[in-house]
């Protein structure tokens, strides 16, 4: 770096320099007077130097590790997340149903209506042979086998399916069917009609049951 000095005798003077450590690493003199000029080198050094940077800050150290734990370590497991049920689901619809508890399905065989189906087949079978017999004048041979069949069959709709117990109520409701129709038609019940009521009950029977 250049430096410029003035003398005490009022000469100026400079020269060039290489500070170390912020002062002159050798003795300067006047030209003219030969006074000593080191002191007013180093002042001006002094001025010159650039100012101090502060040291960064630093952070201090971590804490010590916490002492174990006597016993043992013990490691503890997150617990996993509850996982949500799907919208609509109760936890009702979720359970299963109680030991011993009657399911019902869809479909399921139904005596109720069963025996409802054979009462109103009964009644449709015995209506249309006595309309035929008042307006037609008509009369079937075999009376039991229309009313036994549709109280067998409607028996057997109705009540999706059927059972042994079906297949008697729609036997008896038949027989009765039958009996009052041919009292209706001919005023009693001919001895000849019996094979009639026998089949018709027959008829019941086999499509109820099964």
């Amino acid at each position: 770096m250049e430096l410029k000095v003035v003398c005490q005798c009022g000469q100026k003077y400079k020269f060039d320099v290489e500070p170390v450590q912020g002062r002159m690493p050798y003795a300067v003199t006047c030209p003219i007077c030969n006074i000593d000029g080191t002191a007013s080198a180093n002042a001006l050094l002094g001025q010159s130097a650039p100012p101090a940077i502060a040291p960064m800050p630093v952070a201090p150290p971590p804490p010590p590790p916490p002492p174990p734990i006597s016993g043992g370590l013990r490691i503890t497991h997150a617990a996993p997340p509850a996982t949500e049920a799907p919208a609509g689901m109760t936890a009702h619809a979720i359970a299963p149903p109680p030991l011993g508890a009657k399911v019902k399905v869809a479909g399921e065989f139904n005596l109720g209506l069963g025996i409802t189906g054979a009462v109103a087949g009964a009644g449709v079978g015995a209506g249309l042979l006595l309309a035929f017999d008042h307006f037609a004048g008509f009369r079937f041979p075999l009376t039991g086998v229309v009313v036994g069949a549709l109280s067998g069959y409607l028996g057997r709709l109705l009540g999706k399916g059927g059972n042994t117990t079906l297949g008697i109520v729609s036997a008896v409701v038949s027989a009765a069917a039958v009996s009052a129709t041919l009292f209706l038609i001919y005023g009693e019940i001919p001895p000849i009609t019996i094979i009639s009521i026998v089949i018709g009950t027959s008829f019941a029977w086999r499509i109820a049951s099964k």
